[in-house]
């Protein structure tokens, strides 16, 4: 953390999302009280609004209309996101932050996604000494999400604090790969990397990895041992198997962690070995030393 200019860090933010409003015909407004600072990361900053924004896109009439403020109060820095759109039923407002929670949306054809986000996001606000909070009157009556930093002093105008453009990821982006045969788990691993700031494409084969491997050269590959037809033991060796430059971080996903198993896939070239399920903070870890 670093004192930042809010100012900055919300206007770029908005502008990179404006797009997706536009294009769904929804009206996106933005208003700024005044020069305002934080002690933040404004790339984590920026990634808060970002979900909160897409959110509330995605949950949003065609001609809605969505308005972000940004104020100061007291000690701390207030970024407020308020949209016209379906609400969130009543007694459910404290759910959505749930990690792996779906709060249905009566009328919503949208769809809801895996509830990791708004968890993320609440969890970074947290990790800054900050809240994030949500209100609604009900479905229908549109929804409210609080975003509260401590301020910072105003700092002197040669002091940069120009948070990266949302859409490239945080400086610690990584490009990572899932080689994982079931859709429920690439859709729930891609959506968490993805809030993380990570750039991710899947694969439902080995040979598709082994392919999406030589094409995207990602850092990161996220391997499941139990694929069809080609196993992850096998993917691993034909991956090691190309040429020098190729050397992603493997990494084996299993249900078993037996010690005949970790020797198993050491011997096959993976640099870890993770039993599922795969908690949030271990991912977070392996994935910080990746970026170090």
């Amino acid at each position: 953390k670093k004192p930042i200019d809010l100012k900055t860090v919300v206007e770029a933010t908005v502008e990179s999302i404006r797009p997706i409003f536009e294009r769904r015909g929804q009206l996106l407004s933005l208003t700024i009280e005044a020069e305002i600072w934080a002690d933040a990361d404004s790339t984590r900053v920026a990634q808060i609004l970002t979900n909160l924004l897409t959110n509330a896109s995605k949950f949003t009439p065609e001609s809605g209309r969505t308005t972000v403020t940004l104020t100061s109060e007291g000690t701390e820095a207030v970024i407020r996101v308020v949209d016209t759109g379906s609400g969130i039923p009543s007694g459910k407002v404290d759910e959505v932050f749930g990690m792996f929670t779906r709060v249905e949306r009566p009328g919503v054809s949208a769809p809801a996604g895996l509830g990791i986000g708004l968890a993320l996001a609440r969890r970074l606000a947290e990790m800054h000494g900050g809240t994030l909070t949500a209100a609604s009157a009900g479905e229908d009556q549109g929804s409210a999400f609080e975003l509260s930093l401590p301020s910072a002093p105003s700092q002197e105008p040669q002091i940069e604090a120009l948070p990266p453009a949302p859409a490239d990821g945080p400086s610690a982006s990584l490009r990572i790969l899932i080689i994982e045969d079931s859709s429920e788990i690439v859709e729930s691993l891609t959506e968490l990397l993805e809030d993380m700031g990570h750039r991710v494409w899947s694969a439902l084969t080995g040979q598709q990895g082994i392919d999406l491997v030589q094409e995207a050269q990602p850092n990161v590959v996220f391997c499941d041992l139990g694929l069809p037809r080609m196993t992850g033991v096998e993917v691993c060796r034909r991956i090691r198997a190309l040429a020098p430059s190729v050397r992603p971080m493997m990494i084996a996903m299993t249900g078993w962690g037996r010690d005949e198993d970790l020797r198993r896939t050491q011997e096959a070239g993976f640099d870890r070995h993770l039993v599922k399920p795969i908690g949030v903070d271990s991912l977070s870890r392996l994935l910080q030393s990746v970026s170090e």
